[in-house]
């Protein structure tokens, strides 16, 4: 028992990469085989794994603190981060697992999932240059060979996966040429010193964070380069999508943290022309998303236009730091809840979608056209977690009842509108998804009815999952505007809005 107490006192994030690689270099020896068998037990140790590195991440923070030397950084936000990651990870597993069991590369395409995990373990813990760079480009490398390796049955998405890693290198090129100008003229290797040494106001280390942030919005395929990932989404294997949203975007977002730093100096330096550039970028990412949802009926696609729709968000939340109606620390809190709200309801979501598009043969919207007659128990379950994404009405409302527009400036009113306009689009997007459940299909007479659409038994349990999550944080919402106090380390669910 010592033993153990003392491994445990010796942890540090690292060792988290460790076991996953452990797990790894384990499943090396059954790669070839096609044994259903051996493809459990590959499927167990890496689920295993992933638990095992979560601890890990957790329990090593709580031991040593926070630490930061030459190379990596690790805080209470890279443990977040890490273990957003680690828990999409195991949602990921799931739908490889269940679409690809029978796939003939099946143990590769999990060893290649787990090599992928380790790199976006370093990228998040990386402050120097040329390691996050380095893990940048091993991960993009990594979920090229996944996505390829999870669509090698499909020949028409071949092209597009290569249009969509096209652009992914581009802005790898356009990180290491914003890294390049970076070093040449400051000769620092992070962010943390430019700041620190104020030579960040200089042209060219000005230009190379510019030149950084544009990599960032071209690798998240925000308006206008999001051909690429809308045609690979309507076109892929279905395990792919959830690589694609929950492995592949949550790396740029991270990305974009590193540079929380940066974006406080130029806000309190230079707010007003920040402030117009977040509101505008916000308000088109926004804006467009939910247009292109409304205007397609392909569910793929209203998912992969909403998706962008909560990366946009992230944009309005720095537009509100920069006009002054966030703080720093609540501007972090905004940004985790939003990946939570993200993660907690696009996995529900997507499982249901997909199993529906598996059954009919189609991704159309109408698919779920009389759901609640046909399944009420997971149409239930749906309803609740669209209804979660109103979260956002909430600032409107309160700055509606406590009279504070007559005090706002115009850059804040201008968000306020951007956002408005953006939200009430969302919210016709989320009605046009629960009211169709309540009709019937073919004109009055369900066939649904007749042959029901069988989910696997687990689905229920693991869509519950998330709907119970849903509901408990919304109850605690309820008990601290009732002023009783539930705030876990001094996290308030209702302080993740986005006005004071």
């Amino acid at each position: 028992m010592d033993l153990i107490f003392s491994i445990f006192d010796k942890l540090s994030p690292l060792h988290s990469v460790v076991v996953l690689s452990f797990a790894m270099f384990v499943s090396i020896f059954f790669g070839i085989s096609r044994k259903r068998g051996i493809k459990k037990f590959v499927v167990i140790l890496t689920a295993l794994s992933l638990f095992l590195a979560i601890f890990v991440n957790i329990y090593s923070f709580a031991a040593r603190g926070s630490f930061s030397n030459y190379l990596m950084s690790f805080e209470i936000l890279q443990v977040i981060e890490i273990s957003i990651v680690l828990f999409g990870a195991l949602n990921i597993l799931f739908f490889i697992s269940i679409h690809n069991i029978e796939n003939k590369h099946f143990v590769k395409i999990l060893i290649l999932f787990i090599f992928s995990i380790c790199c976006v373990i370093f990228l998040i813990i990386s402050r120097n240059f040329l390691l996050m760079f380095l893990s940048w480009c091993i991960f993009l490398i990594s979920i090229f060979q996944l996505v390829t390796s999870l669509n090698i049955r499909s020949d028409r998405s071949v092209k597009h996966i290569l249009r969509f890693f096209i652009s992914s290198s581009l802005a790898a090129v356009l990180v290491f040429f914003s890294f390049s100008i970076i070093y040449g003229s400051t000769d620092f290797k992070n962010f943390k010193q430019i700041i620190e040494s104020g030579v960040v106001s200089s042209p060219l280390a000005t230009a190379g964070i510019i030149i950084f942030i544009i990599a960032v919005y071209l690798y998240l395929f925000l308006f206008p380069f999001q051909g690429p990932y809308l045609k690979l989404i309507k076109r892929c294997e279905h395990s792919s999508m959830s690589v694609v949203w929950f492995l592949y975007f949550p790396a740029g977002i991270f990305m974009l943290a590193k540079l929380n730093e940066v974006i406080y100096y130029f806000v309190d330096s230079c707010n007003f022309y920040i402030t117009i550039v977040f509101i505008a970028l916000a308000f088109v990412c926004m804006i467009f998303s939910n247009i292109g949802a409304v205007s397609t009926k392909s569910m793929r696609r209203i998912l992969s236009f909403l998706f962008l729709f909560f990366i946009g968000m992230y944009l309005l939340s720095y537009a509100g730091l920069s006009a002054h109606l966030i703080s720093k620390e609540r501007l972090q809190w905004l940004n985790i809840a939003n990946i939570f709200i993200l993660i907690f309801s696009f996995l529900p979501v997507y499982s249901i979608t997909t199993s529906l598009e598996e059954s009919t043969g189609s991704d159309s919207v109408l698919n779920i056209k009389g759901f609640l007659r046909s399944n009420t128990y997971l149409s239930i379950n749906l309803i609740i977690i669209l209804l979660s994404w109103f979260y956002y009405i909430e600032p409107f409302i309160s700055y509606f009842r406590k009279g504070n527009l007559s005090n706002m400036g115009v850059l804040s009113l201008i968000i306020l509108a951007a956002a408005g306009i953006s939200i009430v689009f969302l919210v016709v997007n989320v009605f046009r998804l629960i009211v169709i459940q309540f009709f019937r299909s073919d004109e009055g007479v369900d066939v649904r009815d007749k042959n029901p659409i069988v989910f696997p038994k687990f689905y229920y349990v693991y869509i519950s999952f998330f709907t119970i999550i849903i509901l408990a944080a919304g109850i605690v919402g309820l008990l601290e505007i009732l002023n009783v106090d539930v705030s876990i380390f001094g996290f308030r669910i209702t302080d993740c809005q986005f006005f004071k």
